[in-house]
């Protein structure tokens, strides 16, 4: 974000691009902030974004928030995007830390170039929010059967995918389905008591979506995550 003439970087995000299997597409499905990539990738992560940032500062006088994608390989973090704009991923926010309104700041430092939003202290209160309490999910369209009316299942994770959760038993992830103008529209939210930190949540997302092939019948079809 840049603000008031100072470049700030939050931390990284998972994005959830899913592969499909014997094709050369993606899916897009959300994003979360459970995973965590090695210390040194995490740094050089936001030392990309802070240099983006001051390259939008001093060529285009930018100002507000941007994010940079890309992809961690062996061989260290390659950037592949920038969108200059408010990012997916900072819509975390609106559920880790309810009580800032960082839309309202984002279009305000965008509005008022002498805003002082104290930059060093908004830094440290998102980077610690983020890495406090985790969140985020997936959504997606399916190709499966418009529904009538929405659809919420509680599902419990075992080895090899998810089942519904029987009375009595404690869900470790919410399911909903629900109608859309393009068909079927799928949402899955992990419970983030439940679920780990440090570990990407792209491949808890297959098995949910491989469970509601299954059980609802959507046809997402085989999927998979990225390696770690």
């Amino acid at each position: 974000m840049v603000a008031t003439g100072h470049v700030i970087s939050f931390r990284p995000i998972e994005i959830l691009t899913l592969r499909e299997r014997g094709r050369s597409t993606f899916r897009y499905a959300g994003c979360a902030s459970y995973w965590d990539p090695p210390p040194d990738d995490r740094r050089h992560m936001r030392e990309v974004a802070c240099a983006v940032g001051v390259f939008l500062r001093d060529t285009c006088d930018y100002r507000g928030s941007f994010s940079v994608d890309g992809v961690l390989t062996e061989d260290g973090f390659l950037p592949t995007e920038l969108n200059p704009r408010y990012g997916m991923g900072l819509s975390i926010l609106d559920d880790v830390l309810p009580e800032l309104p960082f839309r309202v700041l984002d279009l305000a430092t965008r509005k008022f170039p002498g805003l002082d939003l104290r930059p060093s202290m908004l830094e440290d209160l998102v980077v610690n929010a983020l890495d406090q309490q985790r969140g985020g999910g997936a959504w997606s369209i399916s190709g499966g059967p418009r529904p009538d009316v929405s659809t919420s299942y509680s599902l419990v994770r075992e080895i090899g995918g998810y089942h519904h959760a029987t009375p009595g038993e404690q869900r470790d992830a919410v399911m909903t389905v629900g109608p859309t103008h393009a068909g079927m529209f799928v949402r899955f939210v992990p419970e983030a008591d439940r679920t780990p930190v440090g570990d990407p949540l792209g491949p808890r997302v297959v098995e949910a979506y491989a469970w509601a092939d299954r059980e609802i019948g959507t046809q997402f079809g085989s999927l998979e995550a990225a390696g770690r």
